[in-house]
């Protein structure tokens, strides 16, 4: 997708609601209806699943599970390239609403200096990166007890194990939606969340074997670095649809116009 054709003035927050002791959650709206965004090709930096995780030392409280994609931020690639510069205003943008509503919405004001990034490198050692949460549910049968429900798919739109394929290295386009702000009490520290709400498997490996899947034309004309597929004259073409409305499985291709 064209990032410079996303218009950050549509952006806006939904009044902060008191959900109890946890804190405020602020919606996040792209002229009144979801912010669904569509990452470029990225590569996952490690395997992806559910599962619970463990307290820091024993006698803590148990943790709730948690599973999110992790995406690595090349900044060699164009497109990548483009789409953190991307985050970083959408960032400034909603910081600056926190900002502006800080007492209206809390009762205080704010200045949110502290809201973190979208992209984050926490070992400067390594390339940075972007996670995007997924759904999962319990489940008994599972190794962690949880499974992934976010859908994922080929380029056939055959949904495919989460787990399974998600693998470190896998490249992977992810459809996000930029859903809320939460900020704690009293301190108000505020983090965005990002949901995923479905991806598309380029390629990846298992234990077993490497695969590729049959992709889109209009994915390789917009990003070109793409796994080599045949691509057979029975595949369709997406139907284009606009950056802030969610669609079904469909992914966008480059005739999309915000």
């Amino acid at each position: 997708m064209d990032f410079k054709k996303v218009d950050l003035s549509k952006i806006s927050l939904t009044k902060a609601k008191d959900n109890g002791s946890k804190g405020y959650i602020s919606g996040i709206t792209y002229g009144g209806q979801s912010l669904i965004i569509q990452t470029p090709p990225m590569i996952c930096i490690y395997d992806t699943e559910a599962k619970a995780l463990k307290p820091k030392k024993a006698g803590d409280a148990a943790l709730p599970p948690v599973s999110s994609i992790t995406l690595g931020v090349d900044k060699s690639t164009p497109a990548i390239e483009q789409f953190e510069e991307f985050l970083g205003q959408l960032h400034g943008r909603i910081q600056d609403l926190l900002k502006t509503n800080a007492e209206d919405f809390f009762g205080e004001p704010d200045d949110f200096k502290k809201l973190p990034k979208f992209v984050k490198q926490p070992d400067p050692k390594y390339a940075p990166v972007f996670a995007v949460k997924m759904d999962f549910e319990a489940d008994k049968s599972a190794i962690t007890g949880y499974k992934i429900t976010t859908p994922v798919y080929n380029r056939n739109e055959q949904e495919l194990v989460a787990e399974d394929v998600l693998k470190r290295k896998s490249k992977v386009v992810v459809v996000f939606d930029v859903a809320y702000v939460h900020s704690a009490k009293p301190s108000l520290s505020s983090n965005i969340r990002v949901n995923a709400d479905r991806v598309l498997l380029l390629s990846g490996s298992t234990k077993k074997r490497k695969f590729d899947f049959i992709i889109d034309e209009s994915i390789e004309k917009e990003f070109g670095d793409v796994p080599d597929a045949v691509k057979p004259d029975a595949v369709k073409p997406d139907e284009a649809h606009d950056v802030a409305e969610t669609t079904t499985n469909n992914f966008e291709d480059d005739n999309d116009d915000i």
